[in-house]
């Protein structure tokens, strides 16, 4: 936690909360978990507004600067939809980040209700139907914002297969619990260590390289992955130096396979030839008997159990059927499915242009 003595200056934009979008370093970032302005801590201690403590400085920090407008890449952050009751001649965008579940996420949390900002932009229409039930904004979709930013680069055709690591060294923490029942962060990750070895085994078969994307540098992930891995298997880990390193190295592979991360959708996005095996529902509903489908491949859309490029069965042969067909497709198939299914989960839209265009539009009026 950082402390700062000076008040921050007046600014037309807002940002709330830290994201690693450095396009938006230049103006002010309200981020109480983070950066704590003492003036400004001290004012909420004294005048309380809400219940919150987060609330309360955040409001107290508007109140100094006097944004036109406030942004949030937090978009399951329910506390910033209660801001616009406070601060009605300000406008409040939205833009989404990440994919959406049921579980551990925006859709789980029922503290708040009468959630609401002027704008939301969203990865595609199904999660703007589903947040349609709980904010009351105006949305539009745009896709990933952040994978927008980055320029698709085509590559020559190579042997090597990328694996999206969704990893986190919470390991032994409970990721849900209910009643008698604690699912833990390491009963999550079954799933990598099913589709890993079957992959890893796949690529030494038939000479390819794997690539896993780590989604951190830390030493767990790396030993996670290396005790997975079929030995005589030619692999490697990609390294991440910036937020942004993670779409030039899907660029970089051939195919790409992972289980509901976000990355994964936007692999897709960019063209890429892209499997899901989405197992973590599957396996997680039959050991611990709840209800998992926020985990389903394009959730909240309904997919079907198997598809040409997905699957949420537990089986090798499926999860095999899967890899080759993402593999061994023709090109004119792939380029028919990727138009007939990106809608589904986001479009590509470089520079995000139909975002600024709307942006602009905003701060005309």
């Amino acid at each position: 936690m950082k402390l700062e003595i000076l008040l921050p200056k007046k600014k037309d934009i807002l940002i709330y909360r830290v994201s690693n979008f450095q396009i938006f370093k230049e103006y002010n970032i309200v981020d109480a978990s983070k950066v704590l302005n003492i003036f400004i801590l001290i004012k909420s201690f004294l005048y309380p507004k809400t219940s919150s403590k987060y609330l309360n400085y955040t409001i107290e920090y508007i109140n100094l600067c006097k944004p036109k407008y406030v942004i949030t890449f937090i978009d399951n952050d329910s506390r910033f939809y209660l801001l616009k009751e406070k601060f009605k001649d300000i406008i409040f965008i939205s833009i989404q980040n990440g994919h959406r579940s049921i579980i551990d996420d925006f859709f789980s949390i029922k503290e708040y209700k009468n959630l609401q900002c002027d704008y939301m932009f969203l990865f595609n229409k199904y999660i703007l139907r589903e947040y349609n039930k709980t904010i009351k904004s105006k949305k539009k979709v745009i896709g990933s914002f952040k994978n927008n930013q980055v320029k698709v680069i085509k590559y020559k055709k190579n042997r090597i297969i990328g694996f999206i690591s969704q990893y986190s060294e919470k390991g032994n923490q409970v990721y849900y619990k209910k009643k008698d029942i604690k699912i833990l962060w390491k009963d999550h990750f079954e799933a990598e260590r099913v589709i890993v070895k079957i992959l890893s085994e796949y690529c030494y078969d038939q000479n390819y390289k794997l690539m896993i994307i780590l989604r951190s540098n830390l030493k767990s992930e790396k030993k996670f992955y290396k005790d997975l891995i079929f030995n005589k298997c030619n692999w490697n880990f990609s390294r991440r130096s910036s937020p942004y390193d993670g779409y030039k190295i899907l660029d970089e592979c051939s195919y790409v396979f992972g289980v509901d991360g976000t990355l994964l959708y936007e692999s897709f996005s960019r063209g890429k030839r892209t499997g899901a095996i989405s197992i973590r529902s599957t396996i997680l509903q039959k050991r611990f008997k709840v209800n998992m489908k926020g985990h389903r491949y394009c959730w909240p859309y309904e997919t079907t159990e198997n598809g040409p490029f997905w699957t949420h069965t537990n089986n090798k042969k499926q999860i095999l059927k899967v890899i080759k067909n993402v593999v061994k497709m023709s090109n004119y198939d792939w380029i028919r499915l990727q138009k007939k299914y990106s809608q589904l989960m986001m479009k590509f839209d470089y520079q995000n242009k139909s975002l600024f265009k709307e942006l602009k539009l905003i701060m005309k009026r």
